[in-house]
């Protein structure tokens, strides 16, 4: 893969994976992020990738976006062994970046956000590092009574088997080796209810893992960095969450 910047994906396909890095040009290696857009594992919305890769940027991080296959390419567990290939590539490549691959992190939102979960579940499954931490930004958790349906139609097709449900049900495979994970939802989200960061936030309390759950007032639904909004300040409380600047 070349490293340098895609700035035309005019190429990509749906049943394809495409990763564009965003490097830090200078400086210390420092871990890197992986960035995981919505879009009902349906389609992926733009503002919740590249814009954030530059945010990370600012903050002397490098990061990858990924699109991952999405549509009728995205039935389970296609999106996941794309993110599975993705890091593979960033860390058999990282000598070649002013990375580090210890202490990386994952970043989703909305149907990515549940992609990122999935990925925190079953890292040891694909004998990948555990991620330093999670980023999950009003996410689609579980694929039962509070789903998101567009996101559960793309993913399992119409009629899935319990069995794939609870395969797939984020809050249902939470552990003590979950990794720390920031989550955050608007209380006035309509597209994804928010019961399913409270669900995941619970189950992650009753496992013991290390996380943070910020609900915030109102913002609505895929908002991405959440500018002018009261979701603003989750870039930087998740940037601290992942650092441990938050444990000072």
């Amino acid at each position: 893969m070349n490293w340098q910047k895609t700035t035309n994906n005019s190429s990509w396909q749906p049943e394809q994976y495409h990763l564009t890095a965003y490097p830090v040009p200078e400086g210390s290696r420092e871990p890197f992020a992986l960035i995981l857009p919505g879009g009902g594992y349906e389609h992926l919305a733009d503002h919740e990738g590249e814009p954030i890769a530059k945010k990370l940027n600012e903050k002397g991080i490098s990061a990858f976006v990924l699109r991952y296959s999405i549509g009728e390419h995205a039935r389970y567990p296609a999106p996941l062994l794309d993110v599975v290939s993705a890091l593979r590539h960033i860390f058999a490549n990282a000598e070649s970046l002013p990375i580090q691959t210890e202490d990386y992190s994952v970043w989703g939102f909305s149907a990515g956000g549940h992609l990122c979960g999935l990925t925190a579940a079953y890292y040891k499954r694909y004998h990948l590092p555990k991620p330093g931490a999670v980023v999950l930004c009003y996410p689609v958790v579980t694929m039962g009574e509070w789903t998101h349906q567009g996101s559960r139609k793309n993913l399992l097709g119409k009629h899935p088997s319990e069995e794939e449900v609870r395969e797939t049900s984020i809050e249902r495979l939470a552990d003590k080796d979950f990794p720390p994970a920031y989550l955050w939802h608007s209380a006035q989200d309509r597209g994804v209810d928010p019961e399913n960061s409270r669900q995941l936030a619970r189950a992650l309390t009753e496992h013991g893992v290390k996380h943070r759950y910020h609900e915030f007032p109102s913002g609505g639904h895929g908002v991405g960095l959440g500018l002018g909004t009261s979701c603003e300040p989750w870039f930087d409380e998740a940037v601290a969450f992942w650092r441990k600047d938050d444990e000072a």
